[in-house]
C-alpha cells in the first residue's frame, strides 16, 4: 500500500520564472482550449487560472492585452462579474484608441512608450482594436446601455452591428434608412437580407 505523505504548510514554494515566450505559449494554449472545448464551468475555471497566472507577471503588453480580453469575455458570461467585464473592456478599448488615463487624468504616450509595447504582440494573437471595441459595445448592449453601444458601433464603422442594435431597441425605421444608405454605397448579400 502506498503511503501518503503530507507536506508541511510552512514550506513556501517559489513561483517559477516565466519568460515572454512562455506567456505567449500560455495565451495561445488558452485560445486553442477555448475554441476546441465546450463552454462549461470547467473551461471557465481553466481559463480563469490561465489568465490569473498570465496577468500576475505584467511583463509583456501584447500577452496582457489578449489575456485581459479573454478574462473580459469569460467574466461577461457570469452575472456577478459582468460589471467588472464592462469596465475592463472599456479600459482596453480606450487604451488601444490612444486614450490613456492615470489617476483620472489623461496622459499622452511618447513613441518610445508605444514601441515598448510592440514585442510579442503578434505572438500573443492580439486582436485589432475594433474587436475590443465591438466586445465592449456588445456587453453594453446586453446590459441595455444601447445609446453608448450605438455610439461605439458608429465610432468603429460597424454598420451591420449598428443596424442590429437599432432593430433590437425597436427603431426599425432608422435601421431601414441606414440599410438603404449602405446599399446605395455597396450591395452585399448580407445587407440585402
Amino acid at each position: 500500500m502506498t503511503e501518503i505523505k503530507k507536506t508541511s504548510t510552512s514550506t513556501v514554494t517559489e513561483k517559477a520564472t516565466l519568460y515572454p515566450v512562455h506567456l505567449a505559449c500560455m495565451i495561445t494554449s488558452l485560445i486553442i482550449m477555448q475554441r476546441n472545448e465546450a463552454p462549461d464551468e470547467i473551461l471557465f475555471e481553466k481559463a480563469e487560472s490561465f489568465v490569473h497566472e498570465i496577468v500576475s507577471y505584467r511583463k509583456v503588453y501584447g500577452v496582457q492585452l489578449r489575456a485581459l480580453l479573454a478574462r473580459c469575455l469569460n467574466e461577461s458570461e457570469r452575472k456577478r462579474k459582468i460589471e467588472r467585464a464592462i469596465m475592463q473592456a472599456e479600459v482596453l478599448k480606450n487604451d488601444l484608441q490612444g486614450i490613456h488615463s492615470i489617476d483620472g487624468r489623461q496622459v499622452e504616450f511618447t513613441i518610445e512608450q508605444y514601441q515598448t509595447r510592440l514585442p510579442w504582440l503578434l505572438a500573443s494573437n492580439a486582436k485589432p482594436f475594433w474587436i475590443y471595441a465591438r466586445s465592449y459595445a456588445s456587453l453594453l448592449q446586453r446590459l441595455g446601455a444601447n445609446a453608448e453601444a450605438l455610439r461605439v458601433y458608429n465610432d468603429i464603422y460597424d454598420y451591420d452591428s449598428l443596424v442590429e442594435c437599432y432593430i433590437s431597441i425597436g427603431q426599425s425605421d432608422k435601421a431601414e434608412t441606414m440599410v438603404k444608405n449602405l446599399l446605395s454605397v455597396k450591395e452585399s448579400p448580407y445587407r440585402l437580407c
